[in-house]
């Protein structure tokens, strides 16, 4: 066989005869045959002429697909959950567009081609381990395919579960509206997922808490008893929100009203006789968590003790000399059970068998003003104490048929308690003023009256 490009195929004897031949150069040949005597190699004879015409035409390709990292979630699939897995292609020769198939090795059909990077969802419904391969096809020429993928072991799991986290750790007691605070811990993912969210159920009918990464939340109860608190764990990986864990065991907590005192300090005198009665106080410095009303007892320290009253002031008398000391405390009005401690800071009274004694006043001095009719004139009074150290009241007779009101005196070291009084005389005259103390604790106590002051008053 002449070729036409200067080759020529070797002598053959088959019949009938044939001979392939390949060109490698772009052109026009002229293809005939040669025949000749076996015996007589030298006697031949040639055909009639084939014209061929030879082109260059590319042939098509498609690479192997290659190794795709595959997300945790696609490589590891929980079985009866969908996962979605992109179809990676591969490179056409020719740079027409591809499509892609996914054999799941799983005995399930093979996927339908897909264009590239077209998302497929699969859902393995079985435990296993399955080598999943893709191939490659031209989507222009799809009898041109690809070699199958190396392939890569996709591991279905069971369903992914989560343990129960421990009882909530917090006060086993509180008050009502005090902020508390319960801590869980321990849940755990059976993919060891690491991020685990938490809620809480507070067992008095409010709202579950929202899930949060925070293994610590805090409630305020608003009514009394005994409450159960439980934790609830969940995974946080995306599509696994749905994975929660059973309830923790209970923790309870018991939540009661509170009586506070927020001043603990008694008033009353600290010094008084036998036989007297006394006015013993506190400045209603109690409340309850509830703002409930408030009832008040005290111990007077001579083992007696005041019923419970909503007074904050009791009256009180000791028949035996001695020093008391007297606390108190308080308690809820609507539940009489709910109570305080007793007050830590008494108040001490001496008591003796000596009656308490007001000095007597010195005679009233004239401080300032002229004295005549319509003058405002000031008057100083003093030199009084109490023999049990008490407060002393003034009052002060003007002469004129007019008497001051009981004035508190100050007191000093040099003139004992004293006052200034103030007084305008409306007549001409000569008046005699005078002054008598009391006791302000005891007014039942009093001292006898003063020397008088005699001042003229002129027109």
């Amino acid at each position: 066989m002449i070729w036409g490009d200067g080759t020529f195929s070797e002598w053959s004897t088959t019949t009938p005869f044939g001979r392939s031949h390949t060109w490698t150069t772009e052109g026009t040949y002229i293809v005939r045959y040669l025949a000749r005597c076996s015996t007589h190699t030298s006697i031949s004879a040639s055909s009639d002429s084939l014209v061929v015409t030879i082109t260059a035409v590319a042939i098509e390709t498609i690479d192997k697909p290659g190794f795709v990292n595959w997300q945790t979630s696609q490589r590891y699939p929980e079985v009866n959950l969908p996962v979605s897995y992109r179809a990676y292609g591969a490179n056409s020769s020719l740079g027409h567009a591809v499509e892609v198939r996914f054999d799941w090795a799983d005995g399930t059909p093979m996927s339908y081609w897909v264009p590239d990077l077209t998302y497929v969802s699969k859902t393995w419904t079985v435990v296993g381990i399955y080598p999943m391969t893709r191939q490659v096809r031209c989507a222009v020429h799809p009898e041109i395919v690809s070699e199958w993928s190396d392939p890569i072991n996709i591991i279905a799991r069971d369903p992914e579960t989560v343990s129960a986290p421990n009882p909530p750790t917090g006060p086993d007691s509180a008050i009502i509206n005090d902020l508390v605070y319960f801590t869980t811990s321990g849940s755990e993912s059976s993919y060891s997922h690491n991020a685990i969210e938490y809620r809480f159920i507070w067992g008095d009918g409010s709202d579950t808490t929202a899930w949060s990464t925070t293994a610590s939340q805090s409630h305020r109860y608003t009514t009394k008893g005994d409450f159960e608190v439980k934790a609830q764990g969940r995974c946080v990986v995306y599509l696994h929100t749905p994975i929660e864990s059973e309830w923790s065991a209970v923790s309870v907590i018991n939540i009661d009203e509170v009586v506070t005192l927020s001043n603990e300090t008694v008033y009353g005198p600290y010094y008084a006789s036998i036989n007297v009665s006394l006015t013993i106080e506190q400045n209603r410095a109690a409340w309850t968590s509830l703002n409930h009303a408030v009832e008040y007892q005290f111990d007077f320290g001579d083992g007696t003790i005041s019923d419970w009253d909503a007074s904050s002031s009791v009256i009180h008398t000791y028949t035996a000399a001695g020093i008391y000391s007297v606390i108190y405390r308080a308690r809820c009005a609507e539940d009489t059970l709910i109570m305080s401690d007793w007050s830590t800071v008494p108040h001490d009274i001496d008591i003796t068998d000596s009656p308490e004694v007001i000095t007597t006043p010195v005679e009233p001095q004239k401080s300032y003003g002229n004295q005549t009719v319509g003058t405002l004139i000031h008057f100083s009074i003093s030199g009084t104490i109490s023999t049990f150290g008490d407060d002393i009241q003034f009052q002060v007779t003007y002469g004129d048929g007019s008497v001051s009101g009981w004035v508190a005196g100050s007191y000093t070291t040099l003139y004992g308690y004293s006052v200034g009084v103030q007084h305008t005389f409306t007549a001409a005259g000569t008046y005699n003023i005078t002054a008598q103390a009391r006791c302000a604790t005891h007014p039942g106590v009093t001292s006898n009256v003063s020397p008088a002051l005699e001042i003229i008053i002129a027109e």
